[in-house]
């Protein structure tokens, strides 16, 4: 036995032994080495989907029907996000792409299909065509945040190009093209490293400012996870 298939041997039964302990829950932190559930805690978090997302991989390549199941409770639960406004933000391809789109991948799901053009519909409404953006996160209902995009976005553009696809509706596509060059075009610095947040106008487009959220300051390039989304 190789190396490489020893490791991937151990991260198959060390996988199998979490699916089964987990399967009813998304897990997210150890309390007490037990896995929390995160559905309860916080159903609309941005990274629920990498949970069944790693489920779908491992039953691609084994079959074993216990990823298979827990991959789709966690599905079923993220639809709770759906009906709730404020938790409907900019990371729908994060949430919704490793899930069903990998459910609809191996198994063809038409459920799953269904949810990925209510999330891919969803992101899409979020775009600004004053400004060329999609538009992060919510806010309180003060518009505070209305003219914020920022650079994890780009990681959700998968998304409305495969809506775009599946559905021949060019618009997806379009909106995903759109905010791309605009991130293309303000969010990289000289220096090739980028900024987490832009703030525009929401009726004109201009650059207003760049807040601060990740990296030691507006101007730190030293965001690793962002910089690689961007490279990505």
């Amino acid at each position: 036995m190789s190396d490489w298939t020893k490791l991937l041997d151990q991260l198959y039964q060390k996988e199998l032994l979490v699916a089964e302990r987990n399967s009813r829950k998304i897990p997210y932190t150890t309390v007490d080495g037990v896995f929390d559930d995160l559905s309860e805690r916080d159903i609309s978090w941005w990274t629920n989907g990498f949970w069944p997302g790693l489920l779908w991989q491992f039953y691609g390549a084994y079959g074993d029907e216990i990823f298979r199941e827990a991959a789709e409770n966690a599905e079923e639960k993220l639809d709770r996000v759906f009906l709730n406004p404020k938790g409907m933000d900019h990371d729908s391809g994060f949430r919704w792409l490793p899930s069903s789109g990998a459910n609809f991948l191996l198994t063809g799901s038409g459920r799953s299909k269904e949810r990925l053009i209510l999330a891919a519909n969803d992101l899409a409404g979020r775009f600004n065509p004053a400004g060329n953006f999609i538009r992060a996160w919510n806010d309180d209902g003060d518009g505070s945040r209305a003219g914020w995009a920022i650079i994890d976005c780009m990681m959700n553009l998968p998304l409305l190009y495969w809506a775009s696809e599946d559905t021949e509706d060019p618009r997806f596509r379009q909106i995903a093209m759109h905010h791309a060059d605009k991130t293309l075009h303000n969010h990289i610095r000289p220096d090739g490293s980028v900024y987490h947040i832009l703030e525009y106008d929401v009726n004109t487009g201009e650059l207003l400012g760049m807040p601060s959220s990740q990296g030691y300051d507006p101007e730190s390039s030293s965001w690793t996870r962002g910089q690689g989304w961007a490279i990505y």
